[in-house]
């Protein structure tokens, strides 16, 4: 009777203590820059490694790397998940022998070496590994993320503008093929003026004429220094329309090409092209020209 008790209270304790020890257990681990830890596995249960972000190869952002030393050792990661799972087979011929191995992982900047150990305690076993990130990490991870994505969004920004410019030389290219088919008409401007300096030396702005290739009008204009020792350099220039009545200046927009700068006791030669439509025929036509000695302007 008393050998009957025993077996029954031994086969209780056997059927509450196994599950107990077989139940999923989780271990968190906070994420330093280089993670070291040791795991036990037992054969044929596996551990799974969990991540705060998703584990990729291919993405940029987080880039991720694995490398198990002993092939006893089997890991398998589903595409855009963040965790993979560690295994070892169990043995075919009893109680699995002992395994070692390293495991190493790179991903987000972040160094993981794992000592993996077989074991058949149950009691040693982590179903799962959760990777964590400290306050300060968190932030630096996801500053870090928005630098690249926008490092990312520059490029390709840069890239569709590239393209966009090609483009525009393209069809840059096929209207200078039409406008050399055709004669311009010549209109002759013949407008000068002149920016005296301080020390006496002047900057002379000579608008000559202005050439119409419908739909395009080129403003040819020369530029003089008379110093004989310092340059000028060249700013900017730009046409304005003159309301008659006001003298109010509009702007027109005009694509230009003017030489940087003027060497002492040179002149250089520039054009401005507009679009006849935004031109009035109304207006007075002003061309300005600013260096960094100061403004010089004719209309006409």
């Amino acid at each position: 009777m008393n050998a009957i008790r025993f077996l029954i209270v031994a086969l209780l304790s056997v059927a509450f203590c196994l599950p107990a020890q077989a139940a999923p257990k989780n271990r968190s681990v906070v994420l330093a820059k280089h993670t070291t830890l040791t795991i036990d596995i037992v054969p044929d249960l596996g551990t799974r490694f969990i991540f705060p972000f998703v584990l990729d190869e291919q993405d940029q952002y987080v880039p991720f790397t694995l490398n198990i030393t002993n092939p006893a050792f089997v890991s398998k990661r589903e595409p855009g998940r963040n965790s993979f799972v560690v295994t070892i087979p169990p043995s075919q011929t009893g109680r699995s022998p002992q395994y070692y191995g390293n495991l190493f992982a790179t991903v987000a900047g972040y160094v993981i070496t794992v000592e993996l150990r077989s074991t058949n305690d149950l009691s040693k076993h982590y179903s799962d590994v959760t990777f964590e990130l400290g306050d300060g990490e968190r932030e630096n991870l996801i500053q870090k993320g928005i630098a690249q994505r926008t490092k990312a969004l520059e490029t390709e920004y840069q890239k569709k503008l590239d393209d966009l410019e090609k483009l525009a030389d393209l069809k840059a290219i096929a209207r200078v093929g039409v406008i050399a088919q055709k004669s311009p008409s010549i209109k002759r401007i013949k407008e000068e003026q002149k920016l005296t300096l301080k020390n006496g030396d002047t900057i002379t702005l000579f608008v000559d004429r202005a050439l119409t290739y419908e739909p395009y009008t080129i403003f040819t204009f020369q530029v003089d220094s008379d110093s004989n020792t310092q340059g000028v350099t060249i700013l900017d220039a730009r046409l304005f329309g003159l309301d008659p009545e006001t003298k109010q200046p509009r702007p027109i927009e005009s694509g230009k090409d003017v030489p940087p700068r003027i060497p002492p006791r040179e002149s250089v030669n520039g054009v401005l092209t507009t679009i006849d439509t935004l031109v009035n025929p109304k207006e007075i036509l002003k061309l300005v020209v600013l260096t960094d000695k100061g403004e010089v302007s004719a209309q006409w």
